[in-house]
């Protein structure tokens, strides 16, 4: 009974934590390095570049990458934004996956993935 009742209170805790962090609107902030995974032709899939993100106020994060500049504002699951520069468009960042899409005005899609740089 004991054995049970410790795993019953090891799942509820574990499931109270990983809600508590999915349900956080806490801005990223950091160096990241972005790996293509979706090149849309232009950019080669694998290639590395660097992005910084840097808190801007409530639910928005500041993200630089090269001469693309945006504020992502929170909405719902995922981090969102416009961007300008030699292209316009939209930016989309997922908080759990790290994953950064781009889809410009002309609609081609870019996707990369992020990890936190130490």
């Amino acid at each position: 009974m004991i054995t049970r009742g410790m795993a019953v209170g090891v799942v509820l805790a574990g499931a109270a934590l990983g809600l508590a962090g999915s349900a956080s609107a806490d801005p990223l902030s950091g160096s990241y390095t972005t790996t293509v995974t979706e090149g849309a032709g232009m950019l080669v899939p694998g290639s590395t570049s660097t992005a910084v993100l840097t808190p801007c106020g409530a639910d928005c994060t500041h993200i630089t990458k090269g001469e693309m500049q945006s504020d992502l504002h929170s909405q719902g699951a995922t981090w969102n934004g416009t961007f300008a520069g030699s292209r316009t468009g939209t930016l989309s960042l997922d908080p759990g996956s790290l994953i950064l899409t781009a889809v410009d005005d002309g609609g081609f899609n870019i996707v990369w993935a992020l990890t936190k740089n130490a």
